[in-house]
Formats: structure tokens, C-alpha cells, sequence
């Protein structure tokens, strides 16, 4: 069984077609086929099923997809690890995170880092929580800023917490009936939005999660006006009287004051979520890495 052999099949599997398998791999077809036929012939068993135009692994071609997979990624940390001992310290670093968390926290860690390990090319990729776990379980991103909870496979460290409010445009009517003070923003009881048309997120969003169990607690179900693509959009929209929502303490701190809805807490505690720098468990731990999970701890001290 060779490595070459074992890509194919992981990658047959993953496109569901021999076609586009080979189109990916950069491989002819009849090539791609005899590689795979001549694994079944030297294992005695069938890899993949093949009817009315679908392929699907076989049990035996479950476990070779399932391992494979970890064979690929033990051989993508191998160069990883000899190609940053040939460059002496000079490496690379994917990183990922929304727009306003890289703004807010990535931006500050990132040029510590530079500071002090200028050498180090640095890629960043706008994306969300779940985006970014799948990410960092396919190994295309090194280090994901990450909201929770934290799924099966990734480490994390915490890196600092952020508040949930509810947002009102500025004249709504609501703002009469609600608390005028508060320390540092008046509590709110959700329910009192029953009847409003909520702007929220794009589904898949972990706060759009949010905003269904808040809702679903406080006992009505939203009425969903638009769904916004970022969270300044969504701060945006309700400041300028579309709708109600919910809106992080992060995008409240970097928007201007002249652009700032009616911020309501949600608990007199606030409601709150953690943001984690995490990566994937168990995988090589490049030089770049680890020195860039240092500087964050530093920085959180310093604050």
C-alpha cells in the first residue's frame, strides 16, 4: 500500500467520483483507477461500491479513508517539521478569526509577534467559529480565535470574554418602557421584544445560536427580519431603526459612539461567552506555533 494510492482513495471518497477525484489530484482517470484496483487486488477486498453513477467506500474502504487520513496528516506534519528545521526558524502561520475579533484581539497579538519573530509569514483568513473548528480538523488553518464550546479534536486557551446585549434603535418606543440606568448598561428583560422583527445571522453563526436559546428561554420565538452577514452590519441596521437584536460587546467597543444603538444586559451578571485561541489536538506543534501561543500569553497578562 502505498502513500500516492492511499490519497486517492481518501479523495475519491470526499468527491464521491473517480472523475473529479483524478481532476483534483491532477491524474489521469484510467491512471487513478488502476492504482485503486491494484490496492483491491493486493488486499482481496473492495474499496468502493460503484452503482448508478455513485461511489461510496466499502467497510474496508471506510478504514482505509478513516486511517488514511491520519497518515496524510502525519505526513504533512513530517515536512512541516523538516522544512522548518531546513529554514532555521523562518516558518509560516495560518490564522483565522472574524473580521472584528481580528481587528479587536488578533490585530494586537499579531504585531507582538512580528515584533519579535519578523520572519514568520503570516496568512489571515476571515471566517467564523464553526467555519474555523472544520478548519482546523482539516489542518488548512493553524490557529483559530473561536468562540464556544470547544468540539472534540481542539485544544484551547482562553483569551478573554465578551458580553451579549440586546440592541435597540435609539427612539424606539421600547426605550421608554425600559430601565434608563445601569452599571455599566440598564438590565432588560427579552421578552418585552416578543413583538419586535429581530435582525440576526446567517444560520451556522454560534451567535445566532444565541439568540434562538435566549429567545426560546424568555418563551417566544423571534421574528426574523433580515440576516445580517456581519455583526457591525446587524449594529448597523438597528441603529438606524430596521429592527431589535442581539449584538457583542466587541463590536459596541469598536463602533464609533455617534453610531451606537440602546445597549440592554441580558442577566444582571451579563450574558456572556469566551473566546479561545485554539488548534488541532494531537497534531505537530510547529516552532511559529508555539512561539505565537507564548506572545498571546503575554499579552493577556498584560492587560
Amino acid at each position: 500500500m502505498q502513500l500516492t494510492t492511499i490519497r486517492y482513495v481518501v479523495m475519491v471518497a470526499e468527491t464521491g467520483s473517480f472523475t473529479k477525484a483524478a481532476e483534483l489530484l491532477y491524474v489521469s482517470q484510467p491512471a487513478l483507477s488502476q492504482a485503486i484496483a491494484r490496492l483491491e487486488q493486493e488486499l482481496k477486498v473492495q474499496v468502493f461500491y460503484r452503482e448508478h453513477g455513485a461511489v461510496t467506500p466499502t467497510p474496508a474502504g471506510q478504514i482505509i479513508v478513516q486511517e488514511g487520513k491520519k497518515i496524510l496528516a502525519l505526513e504533512k506534519d513530517i515536512l512541516r517539521r523538516v522544512d522548518e528545521l531546513r529554514q532555521s526558524g523562518v516558518g509560516s502561520l495560518v490564522l483565522g478569526g472574524a473580521p472584528s475579533y481580528q481587528r479587536y484581539y488578533l490585530s494586537r497579538v499579531i504585531s507582538l509577534f512580528q515584533s519579535q519573530y519578523p520572519y514568520v509569514q503570516i496568512t489571515l483568513r476571515e471566517s467564523y467559529s464553526n467555519l474555523l473548528c472544520d478548519d482546523l480538523l482539516k489542518g488548512t488553518v493553524d490557529i483559530a480565535l473561536i468562540s464556544d464550546p470547544i468540539p472534540p479534536g481542539i485544544e484551547a486557551v482562553p483569551v478573554f470574554d465578551e458580553e451579549i446585549f440586546l440592541a435597540l434603535p435609539p427612539d424606539h418606543p421600547l426605550v421608554e418602557q425600559l430601565p434608563k440606568e445601569g452599571t455599566p448598561y440598564p438590565v432588560a428583560d427579552l421578552a418585552i421584544c416578543r413583538d419586535e422583527s429581530f435582525i440576526t445571522y446567517r444560520p451556522g453563526r454560534r451567535i445566532t445560536d444565541v439568540l434562538i436559546r435566549e429567545t426560546k428561554r424568555s418563551g417566544f420565538t423571534p421574528k426574523i427580519l433580515t440576516e445580517s452577514a456581519s455583526t457591525e452590519s446587524a449594529n448597523a441596521m438597528i441603529q438606524q431603526g430596521f429592527g431589535v437584536g442581539l449584538v457583542p460587546s466587541v463590536t459596541v467597543e469598536l463602533c464609533p459612539a455617534c453610531r451606537h444603538a440602546r445597549y440592554y444586559r441580558l442577566r444582571p451578571e451579563g450574558l456572556m461567552r469566551q473566546f479561545w485561541l485554539a488548534r488541532r489536538a494531537g497534531a505537530y506543534t510547529s516552532q511559529a506555533q508555539r512561539a505565537f501561543f507564548e506572545v498571546a500569553s503575554r499579552l493577556d497578562q498584560k492587560k
